[in-house]
């Protein structure tokens, strides 16, 4: 189990495929939204992904705006097409671009290549904070979001998502 708190109950670097249904049970907070790190580039039978999407209502894939990302993530979308082939559900997918930077316009091909083929990319997006400080920095700490930072502006775009399902 990693350190650190979030909302005062500990994070978990990864959640056990096996137990996945009745630990979203149990600790999805009564009103509030669990996040699984899902491991979803390990394309395995029994996968951590396969369980969690099948329980889940929203899907958010964290993708770096880069052409290799995209075909890197065929796992997921074969998941996705598996459980709608299966039990004729599967949870709605947005994607968040991770990663990026203000300038490089491969924010705006990624973008427009998933919004081309039907993908809804969130306007929200992650970026490439390396600095002391930044969000690749803080892992397991707690952090301090005011209204305009990106990371306040993610939350708020998925916890809409999420609302008006």
């Amino acid at each position: 189990m990693a350190k650190g708190l979030v909302k005062g109950r500990p994070v978990k670097a990864q959640y056990n495929a096996l137990h996945l249904p009745g630990t979203i049970v149990e600790e999805t907070p009564a009103d509030g939204v669990l996040g699984i790190d899902t491991g979803a580039w390990s394309n395995t039978p029994g996968g951590t992904h396969h369980s969690a999407l099948a329980m889940s209502d929203l899907a958010v894939l964290c993708l770096q705006p880069a052409e290799g990302e995209l075909h890197r993530s065929a796992s997921v979308w074969a998941a996705l097409k598996y459980l709608n082939d299966t039990t004729g559900r599967r949870p709605e997918l947005v994607v968040l671009l991770t990663r990026t930077h203000h300038t490089a316009k491969a924010n705006d091909e990624a973008r427009r290549a998933m919004e081309n083929r039907g993908i809804e990319v969130l306007q929200s997006t992650v970026p490439n904070q390396q600095g002391e400080g930044g969000y690749s920095r803080t892992f397991g700490k707690e952090l301090v979001l005011v209204d305009d930072d990106p990371m306040h502006k993610v939350a708020v775009e998925i916890l809409t998502k999420v609302a008006i399902q």
